[in-house]
This record gives structure tokens, sequence and C-alpha cells, in this order.
């Protein structure tokens, strides 16, 4: 179920990016906010979004997504089940079959591609915290969220033969800032 969440997330950010009526350096779509982060030594923004959690209603979701100009290669970090409120959460490595609906369980996930191609997906090493997310902000009645975050995840699973020269095995990612808006729920 996770990996079908990803995957959805980034074909969104995929057709939204291929658009021949945006102009690429304009303003990004109002559904979307401004991420900033250092991954593994490298500063890089981010465009995020944000919505209802699919299992609790009263969760939010959030995706981050990075892609070069020509969306050649790109990352993506997922963070689900967190709770509507300011407040600060550890992350945990998801598993679906552990129940993070039913134990109202924060979690978190990354992944690499290139071109239509997942390259790598990454799981939280819960060993190598502080993992976590602090929400400084939620704002329901302008449906506004901010925050910060810092995550370390290694390799789970290698979905692409030419992944192990592409990418590396672990991502560390600090000093995560993130100002989104929240989309409203799907009818």
């Amino acid at each position: 179920m996770k990996k079908n969440i990803i995957l959805t997330t980034i074909l969104v950010f995929i057709l939204l990016a291929c658009s021949d009526d945006e102009d690429p350096k304009g303003p990004l779509p109002s559904e979307f906010g401004k991420a900033t982060l250092v991954l593994n030594d490298k500063p890089l923004e981010f465009t995020v979004s944000a919505r209802g959690w699919q299992c609790n209603s009263e969760n939010l979701e959030i995706s981050l997504n990075q892609s070069s100009a020509n969306l050649e290669r790109g990352t993506s970090f997922f963070v689900g089940n967190i709770p509507a409120k300011e407040g600060r959460y550890t992350l945990r490595r998801g598993d679906t079959n552990s129940g993070e609906c039913e134990l109202d369980i924060p979690f978190g996930s990354a992944l690499t591609y290139s071109g239509a191609t997942l390259v790598m997906l990454y799981e939280i090493l819960e060993d190598k915290g502080p993992n976590e997310l602090v929400i400084t902000r939620y704002d329901s009645a302008a449906q506004r969220l901010e925050g910060r975050f810092q995550v370390a995840l290694a390799v789970e699973d290698t979905l692409s033969p030419f992944s192990k020269r592409e990418r590396l095995d672990t991502l560390r990612i600090t000093q995560g800032t993130f100002v989104t808006p929240i989309s409203p729920p799907e009818e």
C-alpha cells in the first residue's frame, strides 16, 4: 500500500511538472509550498504538498519532491499519519503490516527516480536519529502548515538494475523546513 501512495505522489508531481501551460520559472501552483533542506551536505529546494491522511482524516500526509529541470532525475520524500496539530513527532520506519493507521504512528520513506522509472526506495534508519518532524504552525482555518524536520534513510529496495551506480545508499536530511497549504480532501 505504501509503495502505491509514493508512486501516486510521484506521478502527480511529474504530470504537473510536464504541463506546457506553466512557466517552469514562475510561481508554484497554489497547492504546493516550498521546502528547503540539506541532503547529504548539499542544500536543496523541494516542492511540498500536504493533505488529509488516507487512513485517518484527522491526520495529515506531507510529500516533498525535487527534480532536475528536464525531469531526468528526482527525489521524493513522504511522511504519513501526522497529527494535525503543533508538536514534535518521531518518524518511524513505515511498515504497512504493523498498522500505522490503527496505532497512529507517523512514518516516512523516500524514493529516487530517473525519468519514469523508480530507482530506489529508502526507509528510515531508526537507530540513526533523531528522525523527527516538528509542526511549528498548523492553521486549520487558513489550511496552512509549517514545520521543520530531519531524518536518515537507507536503501530498502532497489527497483532498477542501474541503481547501484546512480544513487546513494543513505540519505541524510538535515535543516529541513517547509511551508505549505493543505489541500482540501478529495471527493
